[in-house]
C-alpha cells in the first residue's frame, strides 16, 4: 500500500496520497520492523532529488511530514516501543545479533543463500530469473522508474541478506516487487518477438502465453505444496496411535530435536497431561524403561545419530508403529535448513506426508498385551 501511494504521488504531488502513504509505512514498520525499508522509495520520491523544477524547500517540509506521520503511525500502533525504548533497543539489538550469528546450521550468508535457494525454489527459476532481468530493464530503459521499484528490494536483500540467519521466509516482501518487474519483463519479451515477427497485434496474447510459462513451475510447487499439507502430519498420527492403544496415559522417550517430537495436550488448565514425554539426549544415561520409545527419521536432518541409550531400547523393544513420510533414497529434496519445517521447497515427489517417519517401538511385556492389535505401517498414500 505504501508503495502504491508513493507511484501515486510521484504522478499527483498530491498531499493526500503522501499521507496516505506515509500511515501505510508506519503500519508496515509496526507489523514488522525490517518493513521501514519502504519509506527509502517513498522518501526518494517525495525528496525528487536531482529535481530542478521543485523548490528544495518544498522537498524538504514534504519529506519531513512524511517522516513524521509514519513515526506517528508506528508509535500509535506499537506504543511499548516508546514506553519501553530501552527494552525495544535492547531486543532490536538481540534481533541483530541473531539474524548476524546464525541460527542451527549454517549454510553461507543471507545474499547468497536468499538468490539460490529461498528464491530460486521458493518462487521457481523462471519467475526469478524474470523479476531480474526486469530490473535490469528498467534501470536501462528508465532509470527513475527502475531507482524507484529496486530501491526496497535492494536494500532489503542487502539487510537482511547480511547475516547467517537465512529463513527462506526472510525474503518474502521482495516478492511482489520481483513479480513486479518480472511482468515488465514478459511484457517487453513479447513485444519485441511480435514487433519482429511483423505481428504487433498479437502482442497481448503472446503476453499472457510468455505470463503462463513463467509462473508455471511456482504454480505447480503450490499445487504440489497443498497437497502435501493437506494431509495429517505423520506426528499426529503417532500421537493418534498412542493415545488409541493406551488410553489411560504412558511414558514416552522420544529422540531428536524437539521439532520431532510428539504433542499432548494437558487434561486441564492444572492438570499435565497423562501422556509424560522426555527426550533421550546423545549424552543421556537414564536408566529407566518408558512404555514407548519414538525415533524419527527425515531428510531435513538425514545425518542424525540415535542416542547409545535408544540404540539399546530400540534393540530389545518391539517395534509396532512405523510411520513413513518420505523416501528414504530420495536425492534432490530442498528443505529450509534452518527453519525445521518439515516440507520441501523443492522435492515434493519424494515426500509423502508432513512430518518426519516415525518409528514406535513398545516394551516387550506391553507389546504382547498389544499383539492382537499387530504392527501397523503407515501406507504412502493418505
Amino acid at each position: 500500500m505504501c508503495f502504491l501511494f508513493t507511484l501515486r504521488f510521484w504522478k499527483s504531488y498530491q498531499w493526500r496520497d503522501l499521507i496516505l502513504g506515509a500511515v501505510a509505512a508506519g503500519l508496515a514498520t509496526s507489523t514488522k520492523y525490517n518493513a521501514a525499508l519502504i519509506a527509502l522509495p517513498a522518501l526518494w520520491v517525495v525528496f525528487r532529488p536531482l529535481s530542478a523544477t521543485i523548490p528544495l524547500a518544498r522537498q524538504l517540509v514534504r519529506s519531513a511530514v512524511f517522516a513524521v506521520i509514519m513515526v506517528l503511525a508506528f508509535g500509535l500502533t506499537s506504543p511499548f516501543c516508546f514506553i519501553e525504548f530501552e527494552r525495544w533497543i535492547a531486543a532490536l539489538r538481540e534481533i541483530s545479533a541473531h539474524l548476524s550469528g546464525g541460527h542451527g546450521a549454517i549454510v553461507g550468508r543471507g545474499w547468497v543463500v536468499h538468490l539460490t535457494s529461498s528464491l530460486r525454489y521458493g518462487l521457481g527459476l523462471s519467475l526469478v530469473v524474470a523479476g531480474l532481468v526486469g530490473f535490469v530493464w528498467l534501470a536501462w530503459k528508465q532509470p527513475g522508474k527502475g531507482v524507484v521499484v529496486a530501491l526496497f528490494p535492494v536494500a532489503y536483500w542487502a539487510f537482511v541478506g547480511s547475516g547467517y540467519t537465512v529463513f527462506a521466509r526472510y525474503i518474502l516482501p521482495a516478492v511482489p516487487f520481483l513479480c513486479l518487474t518480472g511482468a515488465c519483463a514478459v511484457t517487453e519479451l513479447s513485444r519485441t518477438m511480435t514487433a519482429l515477427s511483423g505481428r504487433p497485434k498479437w502482442s497481448h496474447a503472446m503476453s499472457c502465453a510468455l505470463a503462463l510459462l513463467v509462473v508455471a513451475p511456482s504454480a505447480w510447487s503450490v499445487v504440489q505444496f497443498d497437497r502435501l499439507l493437506s494431509r495429517t502430519d505423520s506426528r499426529v498420527l503417532a500421537a493418534q496411535w498412542v493415545r488409541a492403544r493406551f488410553p489411560d496415559g504412558a511414558n514416552i522417550s522420544e529422540v531428536g530435536r524437539r521439532s520431532t517430537n510428539l504433542f499432548f495436550l494437558p487434561e486441564g488448565p492444572t492438570t499435565p497431561s497423562r501422556y509424560k514425554t522426555t527426550t533421550l539426549a546423545e549424552d543421556s544415561a537414564e536408566t529407566g524403561e518408558p512404555d514407548i520409545l519414538v525415533v524419527p527419521k527425515s531428510l531435513f536432518n538425514p545425518g542424525s545419530a540415535i542416542p547409545p541409550r535408544a540404540a539399546a531400547l530400540s534393540a530389545s523393544y518391539t517395534p509396532l508403529s512405523v510411520i513413513v513420510a518420505h523416501d528414504p533414497s530420495a536425492k534432490g529434496v530442498v528443505y529450509d535448513w534452518q527453519d525445521e519445517f518439515y516440507l520441501p521447497l523443492a522435492g515434493f515427489s519424494s515426500i509423502w506426508r508432513p512430518g518426519p517417519s516415525l518409528t514406535l517401538y513398545v516394551r516387550p511385556d506391553l507389546a504382547s498385551k498389544l499383539a492382537g492389535a499387530g504392527a501397523t505401517v503407515s501406507p504412502r498414500q493418505p
